[in-house]
């Protein structure tokens, strides 16, 4: 996952194909979730991971959320 530069956000749904566990794992690979974020954010890497709760593989496209986890990914600088 090193080859990936750009920041990334892992989307899953709790109830879907992926398991949380192994979306987990992924964004680690990316370098998050490796240690404690800090009180001022020090910790925090671009990369962002977000579940989406009580939906699946079949309705995370079309779930509002979705496209709000997206917004605000899409709106940090």
């Amino acid at each position: 996952m090193s080859q990936i530069k750009a920041p990334t956000l892992a989307v899953v749904a709790d109830y879907g194909a992926v398991r949380i566990g192994h979306a987990t794992s992924f964004f680690e690979l990316l370098g998050g979730a490796q240690s404690d974020g800090g009180w001022a954010g020090e910790g925090v890497t671009p990369n962002r991971f977000a579940v989406i709760p009580s939906a699946t593989h079949y309705t995370i496209n079309t779930d509002p959320r979705f496209a709000q986890a997206a917004a605000a990914f899409l709106a940090v600088e």
